[in-house]
């Protein structure tokens, strides 16, 4: 059951590393002939730029490391450093080496071909003059995917609020507010918060290309950085109903997705560049000519939660446990 946000990368790419966002599903019938095997198929989502070699989506098919292959490696170079400074035959030294084999046993099973899953479709382009940075991954159909911020993190520690439903994503925000409170969980930064600003022309590559981008401001340096693209900006829902939502299944405390984080920018790294879920959505239908989804949302119209999340009875039995 691998939470959301954690660090994704290419198959052994020791260079590149982002976030992924969650799972989104294609909302078609189980029974169709030419599309029912992906009916119950659940997708990871994430920017194109940690997935392709390049723009014109080299790469395709190409197997994703759920954690990244750059920062499991680090790790490990980290702690190698350590139990050099140690006497071999040591107590320090020893368990320093093995918590290096315990990372090298689980590497191979996370790490293998397959284990999480492989591109299906990316693009990063100038689409109706906003940036499209996205890209899917049919996750293993063994893995049990949900919008779930997991528990191996106190998330309570940066928000008192963020415990119980609201590690669950359960709506999107059709409609985001100037001023809107957010954050966003990436694998670099970790937890960071900030609001909601307006539009921002973005210059890319020497100004030889621009945009229109919607913008995260933090009072604080440092919203993202290298390695949190991917990440969801995540509203935490109070109750107010800010913004409208679709897709909405709320029942008490949950996350609102408002978008995904592709850039940032400022002299201090404070504003972060995101493209809305609601846009990312229409384009996938765009390109597929199939509606999506967010796994664990069911649709207006009756058609459930979708992907992996289509029992709660597995979820409530996990907290069980």
């Amino acid at each position: 059951m691998p939470p959301i946000s954690m660090s994704l990368s290419r198959q052994n790419n020791p260079m590149v590393s982002g976030t992924l966002g969650g799972y989104i599903y294609p909302q078609v019938d189980s029974g169709s002939n030419d599309l029912g095997s992906f009916g119950k198929s659940t997708f990871a989502i994430t920017c194109a730029h940690v997935c392709l070699e390049s723009e014109t989506g080299e790469n395709m098919g190409a197997p994703v490391a759920v954690p990244s292959t750059h920062l499991s490696s680090a790790y490990r170079t980290a702690l190698l450093s350590q139990s050099d400074r140690f006497r071999p035959g040591s107590i320090e030294h020893e368990t320093y080496r093995r918590a290096i084999k315990d990372l090298d046993n689980k590497t191979a099973i996370n790490h293998s071909p397959g284990s999480f899953g492989q591109v299906v479709w990316g693009e990063r382009a100038v689409i109706g003059k906003q940036l499209s940075d996205v890209a899917i991954i049919q996750c293993n159909e063994k893995l049990q995917c949900r919008n779930y911020l997991g528990d191996d993190v106190a998330f309570s520690e940066y928000d008192p609020a963020l415990m119980f439903g609201n590690l669950y994503v359960r709506s999107v925000v059709e409609k985001p507010i100037r001023g809107m409170e957010v954050f966003k969980y990436g694998s670099t930064t970790k937890y960071t918060n900030g609001q909601l600003n307006g539009l921002r022309m973005i210059y890319w590559s020497d100004g030889k290309l621009q945009s229109s981008e919607f913008v995260v401001s933090s009072n604080s340096p440092g919203f993202a950085s290298g390695g949190d693209s991917g990440a969801w900006i995540l509203h935490k829902d109070c109750g107010d109903n800010a913004g409208g939502y679709v897709n909405d299944s709320r029942s008490g405390p949950s996350l609102g997705v408002v978008g995904m984080l592709h850039s940032f920018d400022g002299e201090r790294q404070e504003f972060g560049l995101y493209t809305p879920m609601t846009s990312i959505l229409s384009r996938l239908q765009e390109v597929t000519n199939i509606k999506w989804g967010v796994v664990g949302i069911p649709d207006n119209h009756g058609i459930p939660a979708g992907g992996s999340d289509s029992s709660e009875d597995e979820l409530d039995k996990h907290h069980s446990d």
